[in-house]
């Protein structure tokens, strides 16, 4: 009966997380080149017994079971033309990134193309980091720019080169670690390879998050979680009739 229980606790641990993940993607429908995420599950009998029915305490706050695995749809977004020269969009590889460098001089990855120039005349990020090009940061010095399809920076007024964007594509996407704003950090085993897509000029990749699927998602998981809800609690009563009724024959 005990271990109903926990049958039952590990599944609503389960349908928090994949809530968790929902809610993420819905809020970023919205967000140029945000990639969805999902959860998938692993294992639940070894998490079961991972969980030593015969232990008096269990830090079940923290515990986090086999059962539930994230993993990241690297898939592309629809393209949005914006006319602006500066606004940049990665097709025809889903495992291709800008590279960029923030404050710390870390290298980081980001499908979100919509840079602008700052003050210095340097191409940056919406939070003001650099974008980096073959050559080190790349300085506009205030001309009208063309970039091709295999993102060669050109100045229009004479037609000189001025860099070439810096993209970097990954064999392994599982490898690459989430982090704020839109960006993600390679892993150690990251294994970067030749970049096979094209440059889109006056483009923005915009979310891939199918918000109708996720809301029909979010369904599936309230229901779910009620139903492990309603095991549990009928767990719980019939233990409490075990102890007060049984336990007295």
């Amino acid at each position: 009966m005990i271990r109903g229980i926990y049958t039952s606790g590990l599944g609503m641990i389960k349908e928090t997380k994949r809530l968790d993940v929902i809610s993420n993607n819905l809020a970023n429908a919205s967000t140029n080149a945000f990639k969805s995420s999902g959860v998938t599950s692993g294992n639940f009998a070894k998490a079961l017994s991972d969980v030593r029915v015969g232990r008096s305490k269990i830090d079940i706050e923290n515990y986090t079971p086999d059962a539930v695995n994230t993993y990241t749809n690297y898939t592309q977004g629809s393209l949005k033309n914006t006319a602006n020269k500066t606004d940049l969009a990665i097709t025809g590889d889903n495992h291709a990134f800008f590279e960029v460098e923030n404050d710390e001089g870390e290298k980081l990855y980001t499908r979100d193309g919509s840079f602008s120039v700052n003050k210095d005349g340097y191409l940056v990020t919406d939070e003001g980091y650099k974008v980096l090009g073959e050559k080190g940061y790349i300085n506009l010095n205030n001309n009208e720019i063309g970039i091709s399809a295999a993102g060669q920076i050109t100045a229009l007024k004479d037609n000189s080169v001025i860099d070439t964007l810096s993209i970097k594509s990954f064999e392994n996407p599982e490898t690459l670690s989430k982090l704020g704003d839109n960006f993600v950090k390679p892993g150690e085993e990251s294994i970067m390879t030749k970049f096979t897509g094209e440059v889109q000029q006056g483009y923005l990749e915009m979310s891939n998050v199918n918000t109708v699927n996720e809301m029909v998602n979010m369904i599936s998981v309230t229901r779910a979680y009620e139903a492990n809800q309603k095991v549990l609690q009928a767990q719980d009563e019939m233990l409490g009739k075990a102890v007060s009724d049984v336990g007295k024959v």
